[in-house]
Formats: structure tokens, C-alpha cells, sequence
């Protein structure tokens, strides 16, 4: 999952067993120390899935984190418990605004997710930036603009660009596609669409801000980097694909060097930002 160091705490997000067979994804807390970190229960719902459940996968788990202002963005997953994401009394397939004084205090800033994996919070602009794995194809770059005023929904399960698993086209027939239709349009449907999506998948993961107007986002099953920028409209523009030959699970830029954290050779690759 994820770790987020913020007001001398280190945060860590996992996929916890709430119960026999029932997961969520949850968060600990301990206080930064060198020597000895003492973790607590943080952010843990009751709420969870069971591993009985038809198509649960802990792999659809989201746990990303990062910091705004003194609190914690996070997103949870749906474990493929694919309707949850458009129950607003869920906290499923949601990203939700966490009080770090007291995390029982939340809020939903967006809904419809199944599975987000990047998170950017670009101070600029005061919007919130998510990379989100879809299904079968239909992976996604999403913006949430007005996020403090308004719960934006970005339609999983309703709308998706991409498949059910095991289908290469659509069946309306079919009972998985009669509960979670997956159409061909956001916006028909009164969701956000997607700045970007991808069919096939490329196994989107994390995304971050290079310059004032540029992004990076990486990718797992794809082994390639995506640069882009935003224009004025926020409309992606100047999108360039740049192989990099691993898995990229994450990404940080410090001093204007961009470090890709690599799963294949469990390494760190170092480009340098001009």
C-alpha cells in the first residue's frame, strides 16, 4: 500500500482482516523515531469485504496517501464489492479527507472509484490530481476540481471505459453487466469523465507534478512513463509515452531529479528533470 511521513508521524496503509475472512483497507500511526516505532490504530473502519465474497480480490485495494493542509487524502477500495463505489454510507471505492486529530471525523471528496493508485495534490491550482486502475482496459487520470465544495463521482461501476474481466465486448444479457453496466460514456450518465483513459490497461500507479504545468505519471504492467501537460482548461496536452523496460510502482521528484521506485530489480532509477 502506501507510507506517508507528515507532523511527526509516519503513516502506513494496509490491506487489514477486520474480521475472519472480512478486509478493508486501513491505516496505522506511529511517531517519527529513529530508533523504535511504537504503531497504532489510525484510520479503522468496521467496514469490510468478505474474502467469500464472488470476485474479491484484496488487489483492488487502493491506500494511497497524501497530505492536505493538517489532514490525510486517502483512497479505499472496493475489493471489487464493484456497487459500494456508489453507496455514499461507504467507504468504499471512495477518496476521503481524513482529520488526523481525530480520523473518525471524515469526508468523501470523491466517489465511483474502484481502484486509485496515484494521488497529487497540486497546490497551483487547489485541485486534486488520481491515476486509477479500471478493468479489463478503462485505466484512468482524473481531476477533482472543487473538491471542498462538492463530492465528485467518477462513475465506477456504472460507466467504464473498459470490460468486464473474461468479456471482450460488452453483454447486456449478461447478469455482471446487468449490475454494473460499464457504458461507454461518463457524462451521459451524470459522472465526470476521465481526463485521460487507457484501453488496453497499462497498470497505472503513481502520478506526480514535475514543473508548474507538467506531470509524470508511471506505470506497472505497461513499464513506461506518461509526461503531460495541463492547459488552461485543464485538458492534457503534449502526452508522451517514454518505455522505461520495469514496473514503476512509485515515483518522487526531489532537487529536480525524478527517483522511479523499480519492482523488477527491487531498485531505484534516477532521471534527471531539466
Amino acid at each position: 500500500k502506501d507510507l506517508l511521513i507528515f507532523n511527526g508521524h509516519i503513516y502506513f496503509s494496509y490491506n487489514r482482516e477486520v474480521k475472519n475472512k472480512c478486509f478493508n483497507t486501513s491505516i496505522l500511526r506511529a511517531k517519527l523515531n529513529y530508533n523504535f516505532l511504537n504503531f497504532e490504530e489510525f484510520f479503522y473502519p468496521d467496514e469490510c469485504v468478505s474474502s467469500d465474497m464472488p470476485g474479491f480480490t484484496p488487489h483492488s485495494a487502493g491506500g494511497r496517501m497524501v497530505k492536505y493542509e493538517d489532514k490525510i487524502i486517502f483512497s479505499s477500495g472496493e475489493y471489487l464489492k464493484r456497487m459500494a463505489a456508489q453507496d455514499e454510507s461507504s467507504i468504499l471505492g471512495k477518496i476521503l479527507l481524513i482529520d488526523t486529530t481525530d480520523p473518525k471525523l471524515y469526508k468523501l471528496v470523491s466517489m465511483g472509484h474502484r481502484n486509485v493508485q496515484g494521488l497529487y495534490f497540486d497546490k497551483d491550482n487547489k485541485t486534486l490530481i488520481s491515476t486509477e486502475h479500471g478493468p479489463m482496459g478503462g485505466d484512468e487520470v482524473n481531476i477533482n476540481k472543487d473538491f471542498l465544495i462538492k463530492t465528485n463521482n467518477f462513475g465506477w461501476p456504472i460507466s467504464s471505459y473498459g470490460e468486464h474481466y473474461g468479456f471482450k465486448e460488452r453483454n447486456d444479457s449478461h447478469e455482471l453487466y446487468k449490475k454494473a453496466p460499464l457504458y461507454k460514456s461518463h457524462k451521459k450518465y451524470g459522472f465526470e469523465e476521465p481526463m485521460q483513459y487507457f484501453v488496453p490497461s497499462i497498470g497505472i500507479s503513481e502520478i506526480i507534478k514535475i514543473d508548474k504545468k507538467n506531470y509524470v505519471a508511471s506505470s506497472l504492467k505497461d513499464k513506461s512513463l506518461y509526461f503531460f501537460g495541463l492547459n488552461e482548461k485543464n485538458k492534457i496536452v503534449d502526452f508522451k509515452r517514454i518505455p522505461v523496460f520495469e514496473r514503476v510502482r512509485d515515483l518522487i521528484l526531489k532537487n529536480k531529479k525524478l527517483y522511479l521506485f523499480l519492482e523488477n530489480t527491487a531498485s531505484l532509477g534516477i532521471i534527471e528533470i531539466r
